[in-house]
């Protein structure tokens, strides 16, 4: 029980830090900061914040940019919940709303990399 409230608390705050090593190896250099902006770019015009809709968006970034969905997920996860592991991102996404994902996405531009 104990655990569940230790990692969970980021449903329901901003985190107020980052996991150094997910940073380290997930959100290296300004490069990522790029390409999580073009994602926050497309999740701002997205009108139904919905799982399908979300994970649309980032997909078709991915392949957009040349990359595996993996560069834009992992550094998602980090700036949204401050930790590298958990639910399945896009339903995270879902239950925390837009408004809340955006004003995490903007804290974590400012923020990282380190």
């Amino acid at each position: 029980l104990r655990e569940i409230t230790q990692n969970t608390n980021y449903f329901f705050d901003d985190p107020e830090k980052y996991n150094e090593k997910a940073a380290h190896k997930h959100w290296k250099d300004k490069l990522v900061n790029d390409l999580i902006g073009k994602f926050v770019e497309r999740l701002v015009n997205i009108s139904n914040w919905d799982l399908l809709n979300i994970e649309q968006a980032l997909r078709n970034l991915a392949e957009t940019e040349n990359v595996s969905a993996g560069k834009i997920i992992h550094p998602t996860r980090l700036a949204l919940s401050g930790v590298s592991a958990g639910p399945s991102l896009f339903e995270i996404m879902v239950l925390l709303g837009k408004n809340t994902c955006l004003r995490r996405f903007e804290r974590a531009l400012q923020n990282l990399p380190r």
